[in-house]
């Protein structure tokens, strides 16, 4: 017996129409493709009764690789989605589309189709700290949520003369500000959390060490600087991985006293083992990277760049790795490799660049730095406790060359530490995985704790 185009119709409207259970319809499927005489109708119908009977045997499990991650604009999460049937087995060929709720971040590919493990794949990032939840909207699925959290700016006010400055107004503005006036305008909505719950009422005033610190999402902002009537502005400061054309690279040049070095001369260059005379009288450095004086890349600066009454220097630059010579007088002071500009890594790590000061801005040489991923105990003295969850961190930019961090014991009892220690700069480097969230704890040279920077990130 031939069943007609008509009455099979009628079969998938009826199952489309209700909500029988997988076998059911695969059953009717099964008996309707029997009895088909020809076995072909016509392509359209057959697709479009195989695509309901398809989708009503299946189901969607999604996961995400992380539920917390920062909204920095450059942290990724996975979310996978596993196309199953009722059997529970795979089932490729099906397209899937993700969608959010509230929220604001970043799909990297909006729709997709499974592979032969049945599996979708997209990464997600934010610029804003929040909670967004996932969920695929073709198909039934469970939903995944995913918490991005705030980006961390913190540093250190000093004087032109060395000492921290206790007490400065702290404003930050968003671009552009408006600076002509005191309070600035229009002031950022910064937090004192990762999770931005606590506003920070600004002016914000360093404390007694001089140090600040505020979180806030992926953004350029400038900060204004208010001391005994004296106000300095910083335009185009960077927290969390904004993307911008050209990046500003600011630096500070101090003695190891403490004193600011006005008139240094900084070199931009390559960072591919540029070359770096002793001496400016013995050659230029090179080959030099092209800088800027401007945000949009149009008045070229040429080198060295010199630094202010303050020892402030600043340029702009794309998104890049450089190696940055500073001079004094034309006699080479110091080099610093892999300074990472707009997410560009020389390697598989990111390098960070630290350096240890007192109140008077001294340089303190011979310190213990320790590096922990989060979460983290960090104690007051280094023996006979020790930091937690110490992360791997490495003196090259490929991971190849591990840094020890440890505390054990000799033969005769005696605490045997290896760790990170500051040159006779205060100056201390290392490479650590980007993206990762890490806390930097120092130790004095009586292992004393000095300092504790939590939620840094490269």
């Amino acid at each position: 017996m031939t069943i007609s185009i008509n009455v099979d119709q009628t079969v998938a409207m009826v199952i489309a129409s209700g909500s029988p259970s997988a076998a059911v319809d695969q059953t009717v499927a099964l008996l309707i493709e029997q009895r088909l005489q020809p076995q072909l109708i016509y392509t359209q119908v057959d697709q479009t009764l195989a695509l309901v009977i398809h989708k009503r045997g299946l189901s969607v499990v999604l996961t995400a690789s992380a539920a917390t991650a920062l909204g920095n604009g450059a942290a990724q999460v996975t979310i996978t989605a596993t196309v199953l049937n009722s059997n529970g087995a795979p089932v490729s060929g099906t397209s899937l589309s993700l969608g959010q709720g509230f929220g604001s971040s970043t799909i990297s590919t909006l729709s997709a189709v499974s592979n032969a493990q049945g599996q979708v794949f997209w990464t997600v990032t934010d610029i804003n700290p929040e909670i967004v939840t996932y969920a695929i909207t073709n198909l039934v699925s469970n939903s995944v949520s995913i918490q991005f959290t705030a980006s961390r700016a913190d540093g250190t006010v000093y004087g032109q003369r060395g000492p921290v400055v206790a007490g400065a107004n702290l404003y930050f503005v968003n671009q552009p500000a408006n600076t002509s006036s005191i309070p600035p305008s229009i002031l950022l909505n910064v937090f004192s959390d990762p999770l931005a719950q606590n506003p920070i009422t600004q002016p914000l005033l360093t404390d007694g060490y001089g140090r600040y610190s505020f979180y806030y999402g992926s953004t350029l902002f400038t900060l204004v600087v208010v001391n005994n009537g004296a106000v300095q502005v910083y335009t185009d400061m960077e927290i969390g991985k904004p993307t911008v054309a050209f990046h500003s690279i600011n630096a500070w040049v101090k003695s190891t006293l403490g004193p600011a070095i006005p008139g240094s001369q900084l070199f931009l260059l390559d960072n591919n083992f540029p070359n770096v005379p002793p001496t400016l009288y013995q050659g230029t450095p090179a080959p030099q990277q092209q800088a800027y004086s401007d945000s949009n890349g149009l008045i070229p600066m040429s080198q060295p760049n010199i630094s202010d009454g303050n020892g402030f220097d600043t340029c702009y630059v794309v998104a890049g790795c450089y190696t940055l010579a500073l001079y004094l007088q034309g006699t080479l002071m110091a080099v610093y490799q892999d300074v990472s500009v707009g997410g560009v890594y020389a390697g598989v790590n990111a390098r960070y660049h630290g350096w240890v000061k007192n109140v008077l801005g001294v340089a303190q040489p011979n310190n213990r730095v320790l590096v922990s991923l989060q979460p983290t105990q960090t104690p007051g003295a280094l023996v006979p406790e020790f930091p937690t969850n110490l992360a791997s961190i490495c003196s090259d930019a490929n991971g190849y060359a591990s840094v020890q961090q440890s505390l054990s014991y000799d033969a005769n009892g005696n605490p045997v530490i290896n760790s990170l220690v500051t040159d006779g700069n205060g100056y201390f480097t290392f490479t650590i995985a980007p993206n990762t969230p890490f806390t930097i704890s120092v130790y004095n040279q009586s292992n004393k704790l000095v300092q504790v920077l939590p939620d840094q990130v490269l």
